[in-house]
């Protein structure tokens, strides 16, 4: 951060501070603890959320789906609350970090493979992000990671490949050996023989 005027009133005592520095720093401290708050109740929301759903406690209620206690008793779509319960599947650091982010954001990053979650999360600029930048930076990772992946399981079929030849070429060599051994000890026999007719 290059603001020097916003970085010396975070550093100086409050009694060098004017009146309107004072109010600034009041109210933005007020912000970064609701925004704590936020994050915290976030992830408290999906926590229970996800609950509510696996153990089906919506049920002693009276509804009969999941669904139904979502649209009628939260007046959400179920969608949206599973936009909420896939942020969990974000590494809990991650989530804490960046609950500020807002459900969107964290479900669309959530819904990308550990690689792409891990790269765009410690990106400089996922906070400012729109969902539409992010949408279109997970898309190019995903391609990438896709590409890479193809790119891997060629060589690996390559190898595959090349390993199978190699064992077929030494097959051959052993049963060469085995057919030059064979065709030495008959050899030996034929002279043999012939040695012992001509002694005979």
């Amino acid at each position: 951060m290059d603001n020097v005027t916003y970085t010396q009133i975070m550093l100086l005592p409050e009694e060098e501070l004017t009146d309107g520095q004072k109010n600034f720093l009041s109210v933005h401290n007020e912000m970064i603890m609701a925004g704590r708050k936020a994050a915290d109740c976030l992830i408290i929301m999906a926590k229970d959320m996800k609950r509510m759903r696996d153990e089906a406690l919506y049920k002693e209620a009276g509804f009969a789906t999941f669904k139904e206690y979502v649209e009628d008793a939260l007046g959400i779509k179920e969608r949206q609350a599973y936009n909420w319960i896939s942020v969990l599947d974000l590494p809990p650091e991650k989530l804490q970090i960046h609950a500020g982010m807002g459900v969107t954001k964290l479900a669309l990053i959530a819904s990308a493979s550990r690689t792409v979650q891990e790269e765009v999360l410690n990106s400089d600029a996922v906070e400012t992000s729109t969902v539409k930048e992010l949408k279109d930076r997970i898309k190019e990772l995903e391609e990438k990671e896709a590409a890479k992946t193809a790119q891997i399981t060629l060589f690996v079929e390559e190898k595959d490949k090349l390993r199978a030849e190699v064992d077929v070429v030494k097959n051959e060599k052993l049963r060469s050996e085995k057919n030059n051994r064979q065709l030495a000890n008959n050899l030996k026999h034929v002279e043999q023989e012939l040695e012992d007719a001509r002694k005979a």
